[in-house]
């Protein structure tokens, strides 16, 4: 009977390990809590982080087209107009498929996809 405890004490650390284990797993996100629900992975936040990024350089070369230009605040300039102010003279492309509208000079550009959108100053 003296192997009861040692035996007891080998499950329970057993158990604690497993525990322990699947914790990590749940933390580092690689176990969902409920299978089916929405989540959000490092890829999506990639790509939008890099949308943001050309909204950004899409805006800085539209006010650039404008100062050389000397159009006003209502101006639209087309991605051919702002294109030879960005990198490699090429219009970007939002790397989760959306559309961009470049919008008038007073306007910030957009994405059509959820979520991709300058931060408010």
């Amino acid at each position: 009977m003296k192997t009861f405890p040692l035996v007891v004490f080998r499950l329970v650390s057993q158990i604690g390990a497993i525990a322990t284990f699947v914790l990590l797993l749940t933390t580092a996100g690689l176990v969902q809590a409920e299978p089916g629900t929405n989540t959000v992975t490092r890829t999506d936040v990639n790509m939008r982080n890099a949308c943001i990024n050309y909204l950004r350089q899409i805006d800085g070369a539209k006010q650039q087209w404008a100062l050389e230009n000397h159009k006003d605040a209502n101006a639209t300039p087309t991605s051919a107009d702002v294109a030879p102010y960005l990198k490699n003279n090429q219009f970007p492309v939002c790397p989760a498929g959306g559309k961009y509208t470049i919008g008038r000079i007073s306007e910030d550009p957009t994405c059509s996809i959820p979520g991709h959108v300058l931060p408010t100053p």
